[in-house]
């Protein structure tokens, strides 16, 4: 939806669908080897689709993350009771 707006939402879902549906064609898939091939393709496409975000973000994730332990250390942060169960089902508990 980021990268290509609202109107991509309904075709990415349709393609995954069907890709789901020929995925479970016993024909498709016939020996252990041919698995391992698919699996393989899909990691791969993972890897390709995030690593350029990780290059991208990770030094935003990380000044966050160091900004957090500091905070931790200095002892910024207030403990406070946990909510209850039910105000956290209903999201009433978010302030």
């Amino acid at each position: 939806m980021y990268l290509f707006g609202p109107k991509s939402v309904m075709i990415y879902r349709i393609v995954y669908c069907v890709l789901i549906v020929f995925a479970c064609v016993p024909q498709f898939i016939k020996t252990e080897n041919e698995l391992d091939i698919v699996s393989t393709l899909g990691t791969g496409v993972m890897l390709w689709a995030n690593i350029p975000i990780m290059l991208i973000f990770g030094p935003m994730a990380m000044k966050a993350y160091r900004e957090y332990m500091g905070k931790l250390k200095r002892g910024e942060f207030h403990p406070h009771a946990a909510p209850r169960i039910v105000d956290v089902v209903d999201g009433s508990d978010v302030e």
